[in-house]
This record gives C-alpha cells, sequence and structure tokens, in this order.
C-alpha cells in the first residue's frame, strides 16, 4: 500500500506492508526535484520501481540502513 502526501514541492509517500487489508507497519519515502529519499521496503518493490519511472527519480539516497529504508536500492541502480 502506497499513499501519497504533498507537502508544497515536497512528496512524501507513506507505505506499507498489509495483511488482508490492514497495515502492519508504516514507513514512507520523499521526493523531491528528482531526488528519492529512501527506498522503502522489499515487499513492495513493484510498486516503488513503478512510482520511480512515474516520478522521473534521477537520485536516490539513504538516512540509514534499515530494510524499511533501503530495501530496494539494488533495483534502483
Amino acid at each position: 500500500m502506497i499513499v501519497p502526501f504533498d507537502y508544497g514541492e515536497v512528496r512524501f509517500f507513506r507505505m506499507a506492508r498489509t495483511y488482508f487489508g490492514w497495515a502492519s507497519y508504516w514507513t514512507g519515502v520523499y521526493f523531491v526535484d528528482g531526488l528519492l529519499i529512501d527506498s522503502g521496503p522489499p515487499n513492495l518493490a513493484r510498486e516503488v520501481v513503478a512510482l520511480c519511472r512515474e516520478l522521473g527519480v534521477r537520485q536516490c539516497v539513504t538516512t540509514h540502513h534499515h530494510e524499511d529504508h533501503s530495501g530496494n536500492h539494488r533495483l534502483l541502480r
């Protein structure tokens, strides 16, 4: 599940692993001016790759190395 929020020029994409339609753990990524901040959890790999194509991501940085923040980096290189 990915839910977008806009804060001026910054977009936040709230992400969650779901079980039977219920979100069990929320995390998220930010996007501004071609830069993706974190890459989200690996269980949402297909959705994150599609989102990055749609947004035109040119760069990605990591805030810290936890699976829910860096889980899709290898797919985005």
